[in-house]
């Protein structure tokens, strides 16, 4: 069934960004505790550096899809449904960027900050 086959999809999806943000994580704590950062100062400082990254990965996304409905509404006059037609392709990689946003929060902060 297809909705079978994409909810798959979406799981692997999402365990492949889970693996991949907690192997960049080591990676940032292994760079602070290289550069000498204290332990009691370590998930503080991942925190900040990995959101200044989402920050700036969603601000090349934001951009880049301005940039691309800037130049389809300039190219069409007022045609919602033409230009909505290509709107979806940006659509995965704002969803991307939440659930970054929210794989980042629930592995550097506590559950119980978010009650």
């Amino acid at each position: 069934m297809n909705v079978t086959r994409i909810a798959e999809s979406r799981a692997k999806h999402m365990k492949l960004l889970s693996d991949a943000l907690v192997l960049q994580i080591e990676m940032k704590r292994a760079q602070l505790i290289s550069n000498g950062v204290d332990e009691d100062k370590l998930q503080d400082e991942i925190s900040v550096l990995l959101m200044a990254d989402l920050q700036e990965k969603q601000t090349t996304e934001s951009n880049a899809v301005g940039n691309v409905l800037g130049d389809k509404v300039s190219q069409v006059e007022m045609r919602p449904r033409e230009i909505s037609g290509e709107i979806p392709n940006a659509i995965p990689y704002l969803e991307m960027s939440c659930c970054i946003i929210c794989l980042v929060c629930s592995l550097c902060s506590p559950p119980e900050m978010f009650l």
